[in-house]
């Protein structure tokens, strides 16, 4: 999932910048590029809160599975699995 958002990052930030520069550098209509450039950054701004979205949940699901390891002693899949089979033995 990160490195999904990091592949759209990409392709909103550095590819509309390079567009940015041919534009500029063929002399094109200055109001048009300036829009460009706001355009660009209500994506940098959008793209880099969602990064941050992703790393927090990632984070919170991180420290709950830590939490289930403090608690049980073991880690989250082996004692998935044991109530998996205390469930089927019943």
């Amino acid at each position: 999932m990160l490195t999904n958002s990091f592949l759209m990052l990409i392709t909103k930030i550095v590819f509309p910048s390079i567009g940015i520069l041919v534009k500029s550098s063929f002399g094109s209509n200055t109001l048009s590029v300036f829009e460009s450039f706001l355009e660009l950054n209500r994506y940098f701004f959008f793209y880099i809160i969602m990064g941050i979205i992703n790393i927090w949940c990632f984070r919170r699901i991180d420290d709950r599975r830590d939490t289930l390891e403090m608690i049980t002693g073991k880690s989250a899949a082996l004692s998935f699995e044991a109530l998996k089979k205390r469930r089927q033995t019943i």
